[in-house]
């Protein structure tokens, strides 16, 4: 009796074809946009919050091109503002830098002007993490009172029962994890930090 055997042909499995500009977009380039304060301090704020890179945070800004297309519409008619600008230099990919001049071209408006307006539109993300530093700064109180706490607990039990004691290795372990994530949550806190010195109506119309 013949054996039947299952022969995969080139057909059922390919992979996709490269391109060399496909992969030029792919590249890493330093471009610069002349920016109000506010955008800058924008930009940070949320790269270092949400810990993104400036590639992927200009990559998402000008993803949505109906938004960039509503964004040009109202810049005549809203764009009142005459800000003080800083250059800032930036490192996204190429294909981002195209797509940016792609659409200046279109919208007939300059690259400063695009990612201006596009950042405010990070305003909510904002706000809401203001408000979550807000909480997180209140919750940290607590934390840093139960880890005291512990420690009070700590030492009585070792006064009572001494350190060779097994609950008194037990709690001590309990109280040195809550020294870890203490730690932890400080260096959150902390990170937030830059966060209350922005004032989110800088960075409105």
């Amino acid at each position: 009796m013949a054996i039947k055997t299952n022969k995969r042909t080139s057909a059922s499995f390919s992979l996709p074809k490269m391109t060399s500009s496909a992969l030029k977009g792919k590249q890493s380039v330093r471009t610069s946009f002349k920016l109000p304060h506010a955008c800058i301090q924008a930009i940070n704020i949320v790269s270092t919050q949400l810990e993104l890179k400036h590639r992927s945070l200009f990559g998402y800004l000008v993803e949505d091109t109906e938004a960039l297309k509503a964004i040009a519409q109202d810049i005549g008619k809203n764009h009142n503002k005459q800000d003080e600008k800083s250059q800032k230099s930036y490192i996204i990919s190429r294909e981002t830098l195209n797509l940016i001049d792609d659409m200046c071209d279109d919208l007939n408006i300059s690259r400063d002007t695009l990612i201006e307006h596009s950042v405010r539109r990070l305003l909510p993300i904002i706000e809401k993490e203001i408000e979550n530093h807000r909480k997180r700064k209140n919750m940290l109180e607590m934390v840093n009172k139960h880890f005291k706490d512990g420690s009070s607990v700590l030492n009585k039990i070792k006064d009572r029962v001494g350190a060779d004691d097994p609950i008194y290795r037990a709690f001590k372990s309990s109280v040195s994890t809550c020294k870890q994530v203490t730690s932890q949550i400080r260096n959150i806190v902390s990170k937030g930090k830059v966060l209350e010195g922005f004032n989110p109506e800088s960075l409105k119309e």
